[in-house]
C-alpha cells in the first residue's frame, strides 16, 4: 500500500500589495513543476491512494475551484491515481464565510446546532466545494444515510477513510477560530460502525488537535474527549493547516498522527508532502516507511524513518496516553 499526502493548495490567491502578478506566475510554475515531481517520484513505484487535508482553495469560490480542478487532473494523470482514489477534506478556506448560518460561541450550543437534524443547514457554506469535489468525481462520505464531502464515511476494499469537518463554525473576522468537529457527528459516526471491518482505518481532518477548542480536545474531567474517541475508531490520523513545512507526528492511543504543512502560504513555497509505504493486506502491527520530501527553492530533498502502525485493530476505550513526537534525522538528495 503507497499513499500520498498533501495538503493546503490555496488556489486563487489573488495580486495584492505583497502579491505581484510575477509572483503569481511563479506560483502558477511551481505548482506545475509540483506535478513533474511527484509523477516522476511515483513512475516507479506507482501510488494507491492520494489524501490532501484541506484549504484546497483561498476564499471558496467557484473560479478557485475550477482552476485547483484542473490542477487536479494533471495530478491525477501524472500519478496515475484516478479521481476515485482520491480523498479529500474541507479546511476553513473552503467555507463561504459570508453566507449564512447559525454560528455560536462553540461554549453555546454548539452541540444542538451541529446534531444530525440541522446537518443540511450548516453544509450551506460548503456549497461550492461540494460541488468542486463532485465535479473531480471525488468519492463522497456516508453519514447517517446521507451522502456528502465534509463528514462521515468511505469504505474501499483497502481502507476505511473517515472525514471529519474541523471548519463548522469559522466566522468572517474572526481571528480565533476554535475549530470543533461535533461531538454528535462523530458519536453517529460510531454508531453506524461502518469501519469495523478490520480492515485499516484512516482519518482526515484540516486543524490538528492543538488547534481545537478545548471542550472537544480534552481528557480532563468534565470534556467530551472528542479527540480521543476519534483516536479510538482510527489507525492513522492525517491533519493539514500548518502553513510551514511540516508538523509534528506522533502517537496516541495506539494511533499515528501526522500533520502536513502547506505547499503553498502567501509567499511561501514548501512544496512538502509524505509518502507512506506498508505491504498490503497487512493487518495489527505493521511497519510503515514514512518518507518526507521537501523543497528548499532550489533542490529537493528527503528524509525517511521507519514507523509502526496498529492496522486494522478496533479500539475500545482510550488509555489516555500523551502525544509523543518524534522526527527523523536522516537526509538525502533525491
Amino acid at each position: 500500500m503507497r499513499i500520498l499526502h498533501i495538503s493546503d493548495l490555496h488556489f486563487g490567491i489573488k495580486t495584492g500589495k505583497n502579491v505581484t502578478k510575477e509572483k503569481i506566475a511563479e506560483r502558477n510554475y511551481f505548482m506545475d513543476d509540483l506535478v513533474k515531481g511527484l509523477g516522476s517520484i511515483t513512475e516507479s513505484q506507482p501510488l494507491d491512494y492520494i489524501f490532501i487535508t484541506g484549504d484546497i482553495a483561498c476564499t471558496a469560490s467557484e473560479k478557485e475551484y475550477t482552476e485547483a480542478g484542473t490542477w487536479l487532473k494533471k495530478l491525477s494523470e501524472a500519478c496515475r491515481v484516478p479521481a476515485r482514489r482520491i480523498y479529500i477534506c474541507p479546511g476553513n478556506h473552503d467555507t463561504e464565510r459570508e453566507k449564512s448560518g447559525e454560528s455560536p460561541e462553540l461554549s453555546k450550543g454548539t452541540d444542538e446546532l451541529l446534531c444530525m437534524e440541522r446537518f443540511e443547514k450548516q453544509m450551506k457554506r460548503y456549497e461550492n466545494y461540494q460541488h468542486f469535489c463532485q465535479n473531480a468525481g471525488l468519492p463522497s462520505y456516508e453519514l447517517d444515510g446521507r451522502r456528502n464531502y465534509l463528514s462521515g464515511v468511505a469504505a474501499n476494499p483497502s481502507m476505511n477513510v473517515i472525514c471529519l469537518n474541523t471548519n463548522w463554525f469559522v466566522e468572517k473576522g474572526k481571528r480565533k477560530e476554535n475549530p470543533g468537529i461535533a461531538t454528535g457527528l462523530v458519536e453517529q459516526i460510531k454508531k453506524e460502525k461502518k469501519y469495523e471491518n478490520h480492515l485499516p482505518t484512516i482519518t482526515i481532518m484540516h486543524h490538528p488537535v492543538y488547534h481545537w477548542n478545548e471542550k472537544e480536545k480534552s481528557n480532563g474531567a468534565g470534556s467530551r474527549q472528542v479527540h480521543a474517541e476519534v483516536c479510538n475508531i482510527s489507525d492513522m490520523i492525517l491533519t493539514g493547516h500548518a502553513h510551514k513545512k511540516e508538523d509534528g507526528c506522533g502517537y496516541q492511543n495506539e494511533t499515528y498522527i501526522c500533520g502536513n504543512g502547506a505547499v503553498y502560504k502567501e509567499k511561501a513555497y514548501h512544496h512538502n508532502f509524505h509518502i507512506y509505504e506498508w505491504e498490503s493486506g497487512k493487518t495489527g502491527a505493521v511497519d510503515c516507511l514514512r518518507t518526507t520530501y521537501l523543497f528548499d527553492g532550489s533542490k529537493w530533498y528527503k528524509r525517511a524513518q521507519t514507523i509502526r502502525l496498529q492496522l486494522g485493530k478496533q479500539k475500545k476505550k482510550s488509555d489516555k496516553q500523551p502525544l509523543k513526537y518524534s522526527f527523523s534525522v536522516l537526509w538525502w538528495m533525491r
